[in-house]
């Protein structure tokens, strides 16, 4: 972190483009405060989600310098939705666009889809199927993998989330991490929200793990602020949610960690990791 704000203020950089947990690592640091980030004009956020209690830090923190959600992937080369800077404002105007990672670019069409392929309703949550000349010819040398991802002519992006009723985009998670519990499909990232903003929590992930009646159970795992005075334990972490979300929602346990999440070359967390010591020994699609 030191030398990432060093470089920004002895190179002048103005603009630069973070994942989630690289924004956290940043606002965290104690040099932060008195870093020169006057040559910034513009920040984006992308690869993964962040939590509504982290954006609302980075808007504070990064206040005057025009901020942007953007949401891709390689396989489209790399930008499918971009949320403008004026819709990251906490309250008034706009703000019931924080959350959303913005509307379809220019050259792409979206789709939200059911397990079966069929289109959805604006609010209903399935997965983000992308189209346009951005979008990838193939996987060199995997046929297979190629019309897997590319079937009906449209880009199967893996992506949970729905359109609001105004084209904007709000993703949910991977496909891959919802969680089915005593058949309800629950997504990961709005048990997330409600726990990051709990005081006592710096980060957190929300895994499935099995349960011998429902087949998973919601669990959260919790890394919590490092000067915490007062941690809180498991049964009121799960009281805060219930008294947030709907209970079938809430997790039904939670780990707490003291080392950090386990986290991708791209710093993103990675819940297969997290997953494996609960489904050691137990067949799972997702570890």
């Amino acid at each position: 972190v030191p030398e990432v704000l060093e470089s920004i203020a002895t190179h002048r950089i103005n603009s630069a483009t973070l994942v989630p947990t690289m924004f956290q690592m940043l606002i965290d640091h104690p040099l932060f405060a008195s870093a020169d980030l006057s040559s910034m004009e513009m920040v984006a956020s992308g690869a993964a989600p962040m939590p509504m209690a982290l954006q609302h830090r980075v808007i504070a923190a990064f206040d005057g310098i025009n901020l942007y959600q953007n949401d891709g992937m390689t396989e489209a080369a790399p930008i499918v939705t971009s949320l403008d800077a004026k819709y990251h404002v906490v309250s008034g105007p706009g703000s019931e666009k924080l959350g959303s990672v913005g509307k379809p670019a220019p050259h792409v069409e979206l789709r939200i889809v059911d397990e079966h392929g069929a289109e959805l309703a604006p609010g209903e949550t399935g997965e983000v199927l992308a189209r346009g000349d951005n979008i990838m010819t193939g996987y060199w040398r995997l046929p297979e993998q190629t019309a897997e991802a590319l079937r009906g002519g449209w880009y199967h992006t893996g992506d949970a989330g729905y359109l609001d009723a105004d084209g904007f985009l709000f993703l949910e998670g991977r496909v891959k991490d919802m969680i089915v519990s005593g058949g309800e499909n629950i997504y990961p990232i709005e048990i997330e929200n409600v726990l990051a903003s709990h005081p006592a929590v710096h980060q957190c992930a929300v895994i499935g793990v099995p349960h011998d009646t429902w087949g998973e159970a919601v669990h959260a795992v919790v890394l919590l602020e490092a000067e915490c005075e007062a941690p809180p334990s498991e049964r009121e972490l799960i009281d805060y949610c219930r008294a947030r979300i709907a209970t079938y929602k809430c997790p039904v346990g939670v780990s707490f960690r003291t080392e950090p999440m386990p986290l991708s070359p791209i710093n993103k967390i990675l819940k297969t990791e997290l997953r494996k010591p609960f489904w050691e020994g137990r067949s799972s699609s997702l570890v």
